[in-house]
């Protein structure tokens, strides 16, 4: 936990916990790294296979390029995926 918060504090890396709204029931996690050099930045994420489907992750990637570009002034931000994952490609696309 201490490092999330050093990078965090460092403006290295943010993570963030994805959990439903009302319970607080953790699904899964998203980050953004920072690359001050080239002011962009990566988002990793990863969920539980029982939530996969549900549109979580669709909407903490919508939060967290929110952030990315409205708070940390960001000019791109990237998302890698393996050609095997063709849906994260699907959702990657659908959020540009």
């Amino acid at each position: 936990m201490e490092h999330h918060y050093d990078n965090f504090m460092a403006d290295k890396s943010y993570e963030f916990a994805v959990t439903d709204k009302e319970t607080g029931e953790l699904f899964g996690a998203i980050a953004l790294s920072n690359n001050k050099r080239f002011n962009h930045g990566e988002i990793a994420y990863w969920i539980d296979e029982p939530y996969w489907g549900n549109g979580y992750v669709t909407e903490a990637a919508q939060s967290i390029l929110q952030f990315a570009f409205e708070e940390k002034k960001l000019h791109k931000v990237f998302a890698r995926y393996f050609h095997r994952t063709l849906l994260r490609g699907k959702l990657w696309r659908r959020l540009v």
